[in-house]
């Protein structure tokens, strides 16, 4: 039983290795230039390759690899491209501040207390209750 639970854990490395390549892939073949996406396209040339230096995303795709999985392994998703915010900063930013996601088929963003109504307005406030 220890040398197959020892095996799938060997064996689980590989998978997470080819389905982080996956990911990566799919994330680079996706259509539009991100950085033309962010500027939009009023943007010059200038500001595109610019930006685009900044991402690096004009360095060889292998080290663009190792950076990104270097920031996945610390849970650093990224920003949004259309938001431009970090992918997981808001949500972790609102549960510590009291705000909790909606349920069901109420889509109003309340404070953990259903009486806190201030709270409530905090998380309106922040952007959280705007749909």
């Amino acid at each position: 039983m220890g040398r197959y639970l020892l095996r799938r854990l060997l064996l689980l490395v590989p998978v997470l290795l080819g389905v982080s390549v996956v990911v990566f892939l799919v994330l680079h073949l996706s259509p539009g230039d991100p950085a033309e996406i962010m500027l939009g396209s009023q943007a010059s040339q200038e500001d595109v390759a610019r930006l685009r230096a900044d991402l690096g995303l004009d360095e060889p795709l292998p080290l663009q690899y190792a950076r990104w999985m270097a920031h996945v392994l610390q849970g650093d998703l990224g920003r949004s491209i259309r938001m431009r915010q970090p992918v997981l900063g808001p949500p972790y930013a609102a549960s510590r501040s009291g705000c909790s996601r909606p349920r069901g088929r109420d889509r109003s963003w309340t404070g953990s207390a259903p009486s806190d109504r201030s709270s409530a307005r905090a998380c309106r406030a922040s952007g959280w209750g705007s749909s």
